[in-house]
């Protein structure tokens, strides 16, 4: 399927996207229903017994590495820095290749508002969170089968415990389905960049034909994949270092990204140079000094970056003529045909507000308010406060991509977009 390129590996991941939610789910309730629990209440009565350190966010900041000793390290300002890092997934190559590469933009609002935040967020905060919860209570209260388990072995554990011979082959797919799901996009892009900026700008001095280009990606690809099998098999730690500073990676990305889609104004050199750095201070934030403030390196390595990139602007470096001028170009196009209607613009000023305000409360300095909070339906107060605003974030997302239009699209900007394509590749 890697080989296969885009069209191949998305059809793949729609099938892999059902397996891997139905298989959430099917675990999440087995999980709640086993002879340990006896369904909703007796679970819920089980997790509220739990220490507490389990059910709240310990402080807003530490001011020293990592967690404050004798407490968990999810402080407010992780769970934030954290979610920037799961934002890295989304302005990874692999997300900005596939987006221009749909046959239509109209679905994407759709997947967005409704697939992203309300199927998957359902599959999240409910049944993922069933299994962290239902394994813990089983920890703790000295179910020898879970005493040794770890962030790797909880769901394989659940799955072999839990689960009739039927649903574990379904779940198992539903693994394999996300294990894949993940890699093909991946391994995917990185063939592509291989090519492009590697094959075609220096071996080939841009002389490739398309056809050329397309079999030399399937076999860098697929050299990728057999590169992958290979660390995979053989060095667990270097899976794991590289498993977690590629989200951390990914979120350095957005230096780029706000300079090409937002218009902040700093130079293309102290942008590359930023994402350098980024790149270098997430590596030490992780391994060297582990989250300094408790703050994720995902969150280090963006600001380090942006300090990087607004230093070269402060100390005069500045872009060519040429740059500045296409820049300017691309800038003005974007500007035209993306430009959004009365109604959207003043959505827009509406959600300039609230969107700060949502990641302040549900996600940032305020989710402590959670440890406290309301509790609905047997879940404890802090998962309460967090389904909570998870509602609120579907509506929020319903806004944005439609009232606000930042995911909808017209006829007429198809059809420009197709006419005035503005390209800035060379092609074969």
């Amino acid at each position: 399927v890697c080989t296969g390129g885009l069209k191949a590996s998305t059809w793949v991941g729609v099938i892999q996207f059902i397996l891997l939610v139905g298989g959430i789910v099917i675990l999440g309730f087995f999980v709640v229903h086993a002879p340990q629990f006896g369904g909703w209440s007796g679970f819920s009565a089980s997790v509220a017994k739990l220490d507490t350190k389990f059910l709240e966010v310990p402080r807003v900041i530490n001011f020293g590495l990592g967690g404050a000793e004798g407490e968990l390290a999810w402080t407010s300002v992780m769970v934030l820095t954290y979610m920037f890092a799961l934002m890295g997934i989304q302005s990874s190559p692999a997300f900005t290749m596939w987006t221009f590469g749909i046959k239509s933009p109209k679905p994407l609002a759709w997947q967005q508002a409704f697939m992203s935040t309300f199927v998957v967020g359902f599959a999240l905060f409910f049944f993922t969170a069933f299994q962290g919860m239902g394994a813990k209570v089983l920890q703790v209260t000295g179910v020898e089968l879970f005493q040794n388990i770890n962030q790797a072995t909880v769901v394989p554990t659940l799955m072999e415990h839990f689960l009739p011979p039927v649903m574990l082959g379904i779940v198992f797919m539903g693994a394999i389905a996300a294990i894949h799901s993940t890699a093909a996009p991946y391994i995917g892009t990185g063939g592509s960049i291989l090519l492009r900026d590697v094959y075609w700008r220096y071996v080939k001095k841009q002389e490739a034909s398309h056809s050329e280009q397309i079999w030399v990606n399937r076999l860098l690809a697929t050299l990728l994949t057999i590169l992958a099998l290979v660390i995979g098999l053989t060095s667990k730690a270097a899976l794991v270092i590289l498993g977690a500073l590629a989200t951390a990676f990914g979120f350095v990305m957005y230096v780029l990204l706000m300079g090409v889609i937002w218009g902040f104004k700093f130079p293309s050199v102290g942008a590359m140079l930023g994402v350098l750095a980024g790149m270098i201070s997430v590596f030490l934030t992780y391994k060297i000094w582990p989250n300094p403030l408790s703050m994720h390196c995902a969150f280090w390595g963006t600001f380090t970056g942006l300090a990087v990139a607004y230093i070269c602007k402060g100390i005069g470096i500045k872009d060519s003529e040429e740059t500045i001028k296409r820049q300017n170009e691309v800038r003005a196009f974007l500007d035209d045909i993306d430009a959004p209607s009365e109604t959207g613009r003043q959505w827009r000023s509406v959600m300039k507000i609230a969107v700060p305000v949502w990641y302040f409360f549900a996600i940032g300095p305020a989710c402590i308010l959670g440890n406290k909070a309301f509790s609905i339906s047997g879940f404890t107060p802090l998962w309460s406060w967090q389904i909570t605003w998870w509602i609120l974030g579907i509506v929020m997302m319903w806004a944005l991509c439609f009232k606000a239009e930042m995911s909808t699209t017209n006829e007429t900007q198809i059809e420009r977009a197709e006419k005035e394509t503005m390209i800035v590749v060379k092609e074969a």
